[in-house]
């Protein structure tokens, strides 16, 4: 399900388009009724099914460039597009402009999947500085890489393709538990002597709300999670595919994407924005990252503060 929405003034808007939802039977959960997208950055609507449940995987790319010193803006131009309802379905492990379309229909992701091309990792390490752990992936069937074995190893290993936009590279990466805004990358590029350091801007940084049919006072704020990862030096551009799930019941009527803005905007808004603005930041920041589908912040039920509420 893709739609379009007026863009927020951090760039250039990616139209969308879709059909009007078609009548859902009260018995019958769906995928949300309707997706609004506040946001210029290209998305993708989908469900998934397996062991976990009956879920729907909200996906969202965002396109970062950065010059020698590291110093990153947000892409005006040329953000890296998601699959559509057109992608093949018989090219899902090639690497296309696009990446792969297989990282992309991949519904569920524990950990951030981590693709470089022009440089070799140094390390990851938090806000704070503490060193983020990175579990080599290896070759697995059908173009595909894994986790085979090791004390690192979960019980299900989920596979992605090693696409740096369209370029296939040989080695990939994943972390425990996710990237996270804030976070540093550190690499050493090609036939340099010495390192690149990246800092994952905390702002912008995506988030789903959801609105439940039914249920007019009750709503969800749940943070986009940055499940892959793809660096390309020579171009000097970033891009995080985000990944936010919620059950499919109770049924969703609209899922939102927004963004949290910079400190620069923030500081320009009148305070009844700002504090919303700083509520929303809290909020995001307290939610527990998610052990399988459906966050924990999807859950109807959580207590948004009232400053979320309108």
């Amino acid at each position: 399900m893709r739609a379009a929405a007026p863009g927020l003034a951090l760039a250039a808007a990616l139209a969308g388009c879709a059909a009007p939802p078609a009548p859902v039977p009260q018995d019958e959960a769906r995928p949300p009724h309707s997706i609004v997208n506040n946001t210029p950055l290209p998305y993708v609507t989908l469900t998934g099914i397996d062991k976990f449940g009956e879920y729907t995987s909200l996906l969202l790319k965002m396109t970062w460039v950065f010059d020698e010193r590291g110093r990153m803006r947000l892409e005006e131009s040329a953000q890296e597009p998601t699959i559509g309802q057109h992608t093949p379905t018989d090219q899902e492990t090639a690497c296309l402009p696009h990446g792969a379309a297989f990282n992309q229909r991949t519904t569920w992701f524990p950990d951030t999947g981590l693709f470089l091309s022009g440089a070799r990792w140094v390390g990851i390490a938090a806000a704070g500085g503490q060193p983020r752990p990175l579990v080599a992936l290896s070759e697995g069937d059908g173009g595909t890489m894994s986790v085979v074995a090791g004390p690192q190893a979960r019980e299900i290993e989920y596979g992605y393709v090693p696409c740096v936009g369209e370029r296939r590279v040989r080695e990939g990466h994943r972390t425990v538990g996710y990237v996270a805004p804030g976070d540093w990358l550190e690499v050493q590029p090609a036939g340099a002597k010495g390192t690149l350091r990246l800092q994952i801007p905390p702002d912008p940084m995506p988030y789903v709300t959801l609105r439940f049919a039914g249920r007019p006072t009750q709503q969800a704020l749940v943070p986009g999670r940055i499940v892959l990862l793809t660096l390309d030096v020579a171009r000097r551009r970033l891009v995080l595919q985000y990944q936010a799930t919620a059950a499919l019941r109770p049924q969703v009527a609209q899922a939102t994407w927004d963004v949290t803005l910079p400190r620069q905007i923030l500081a320009r808004l009148e305070e009844k924005d700002a504090r919303r603005q700083r509520a929303v930041k809290e909020y995001l920041a307290a939610c527990i990252a998610p052990n399988k589908p459906m966050d924990p912040c999807a859950n109807p039920h959580g207590v948004v503060p009232e400053a979320l509420r309108d």
